[in-house]
């Protein structure tokens, strides 16, 4: 849903049955909106800070723009869901305690799977009409003064955040 502005459509491994050119059967896949598209684009750009700034750091691939989740469990899985424009890629895998860390790590796979792809790097996510890129201070999460040092780029619902920092004095 994060790739596709908040909407989810079923997914169907049979496209469709036919036999000697005569359909049979097609999948009736209804699209939901599940949230709004402004929500799905800002959980994706804070999808994209962890491959940025965050644990799947691995999963970067020159030119495009990719989002993701990490996870790892205390038995031993690793996973990492990555995303471009148009594609999603999930790898989990079970570590023994031999394996090496530097093969290992599922966003470098994810990051492998992107690459074969061949991704249209001019492809970007859109920013909706109804978000705004901001400029945030980093010690208070307000935005921006001019006297803040630690800013960073935050996406906000119009009309929702409009605080300036003041502890930054």
């Amino acid at each position: 849903v994060f790739i596709n502005e908040g909407k989810d459509t079923p997914l169907c491994a049979v496209k469709e049955i036919e036999k000697s050119g005569e359909t049979y059967w097609t999948p009736q896949q209804k699209e939901s909106e599940v949230f709004s598209e402004d929500t799905a684009y800002i959980m994706n750009r804070m999808l994209r800070e962890v491959v940025t700034d965050g644990t799947g750091i691995s999963a970067q691939v020159t030119g495009l723009d990719v989002c993701g989740k990490t996870g790892t469990s205390e038995y031993g899985d690793h996973w990492f869901v990555g995303m471009i424009p148009g594609n999603v890629c999930a790898v989990w895998y079970k570590s023994d305690k031999d394996m090496d860390a530097e093969t290992a790590d599922a966003a470098r796979i994810c990051k492998g799977v992107f690459e074969k792809i061949g991704a249209d790097a001019s492809e970007q996510y859109s920013i909706p009409t109804g978000v705004k890129e901001e400029v945030y201070c980093k010690k208070s999460g307000l935005l921006a003064g001019e006297q803040c040092q630690e800013t960073g780029i935050g996406y906000y619902k119009e009309g929702t955040f409009s605080k300036l920092c003041e502890e930054c004095r």
